[in-house]
């Protein structure tokens, strides 16, 4: 509708998962290598999670194009199923006969093709998108899937994709020999402000702008606070601030325009939580020379950047500080940050989980002793540093 009166060749902001879109951040492009590595070695078994429009399928997608023609895939995107309705959808993927077969029927077409496959010297590879929808009894059967295997190849990798309940849902004591075979996993996070901006024009460069600003700077910002550093959102406010801007005969999207579609898509409490968080971020960086974080000499900009990723798990400001650095493994290394509380424990976990001893607390967590210098390693790269004693 709007296409032409902007100039784009293509629709810049749809939200299906068109790999020509593919916007390669630093972890979704992690994502793809991971996969890519999983599928060149065959590994087995692959997960990666993440929340709600983070990208996953389109990483998915992505990968099923870059993929050559030794690789033989089977996409399964509907999930709300049986064991035996699983293997039916698989073996209809490869293009096997499956009209009245049985169960082990079924499994035993699907292996005599992985071995006919493997014989040829192609891979063969399952995805199942939104798996966190499987039940734990057709997991299981996931599992005795990737028991066809030789002595020294697995005959097929299998790829688990979905939200972070599935990363919970294998923690299930009937599921641990699934989760042992996970040689790999990896979640997506929100991507960073900056990278939602460059998400933003890199999208409308492909569809056409030819470098064109249509969206102000303060619009893009707007967008950005209440995306969250999800894709998808990105998507839909940036379309309907385009359509708004068409409506009213304007060639510019400015911060009330982006105003205007957030209104009309999110609930006012999501407005109000939104409104909290942007106050938040800004006594944050107001607050970040004065007292508790301490960062490396760098712009201005880039400083906004780290107090914007550390915020996404505090409330407020804080000083870390190294309370006990005990040398007991058992007991790990006790930090304490002073005057906040975790605003997202559970997203910390999953993203630091394997450097600490449990899960961290409202104001507290303990870091694994021995991986304490790779804990700190990881902190430096977002430019915030643990105060220890002397």
């Amino acid at each position: 509708m709007y296409k032409e009166f902007f100039g784009f060749e293509i629709m810049p902001f749809n939200t299906t998962p068109d790999s020509s879109f593919f916007f390669a951040s630093e972890q979704h492009n992690e994502a793809l290598a991971r996969l890519r590595y999983a599928i060149t070695e065959r590994k087995g078994f692959v997960l990666i999670t993440g929340e709600i429009g983070s990208g996953k399928t389109t990483v998915c997608h992505t990968l099923l194009s870059q993929l050559g023609g030794t690789v033989k895939t089977a996409l399964i995107t509907n999930t709300h199923i049986t064991g035996k309705e699983l293997l039916r959808e698989i073996c209809t993927e490869y293009e096997l006969v499956t009209s009245k077969s049985t169960r082990l029927q079924l499994l035993h077409k699907l292996n005599d093709f992985l071995i006919s496959q493997l014989a040829n010297d192609n891979n063969a590879v399952i995805i199942i998108d939104e798996a966190q929808n499987l039940t734990p009894r057709v997991l299981e059967e996931v599992r005795l899937i990737s028991n066809l295997e030789t002595d020294k190849s697995k005959l097929v990798q299998i790829i688990l994709m979905g939200q972070p309940e599935l990363s919970e849902k294998l923690e299930l004591p009937q599921l641990k020999q699934l989760k042992q075979r996970i040689v790999t996993r990896y979640h997506l996070y929100p991507i960073s402000d900056d990278e939602a901006e460059q998400y933003i024009f890199h999208r409308l460069n492909i569809a056409g702008s030819n470098g064109h600003k249509i969206f102000s700077h303060s619009a893009i910002q707007e967008i950005i606070l209440y995306a969250g550093g999800i894709p998808r959102l990105i998507n839909i406010i940036c379309d309907q601030a385009l359509l708004h801007a068409y409506s009213e005969g304007s060639h510019k999207v400015d911060d009330d325009i982006v105003r205007d579609v957030i209104e009309e898509f999110l609930p006012p409490h999501k407005i109000k939580e939104a409104e909290e968080k942007k106050l938040i971020r800004q006594e944050f960086i107001a607050t970040q020379g004065k007292k508790g974080l301490q960062y490396s000499d760098e712009k201005d900009k880039e400083k906004k950047k780290k107090a914007g990723f550390w915020s996404k798990f505090f409330t407020r400001n804080t000083t870390i500080l190294d309370d006990d650095a005990s040398n007991d493994d058992d007991e790990g290394i006790l930090i304490e940050f002073e005057g906040i509380n975790f605003n997202k424990i559970d997203q910390f976990n999953r993203r630091f989980g394997r450097y600490l001893l449990g899960k961290p607390e409202k104001n507290r967590l303990v870091v694994r002793t021995d991986y304490f210098d790779k804990f700190q390693s990881e902190l430096k790269k977002e430019g915030i540093f643990i105060e220890t004693p002397d």
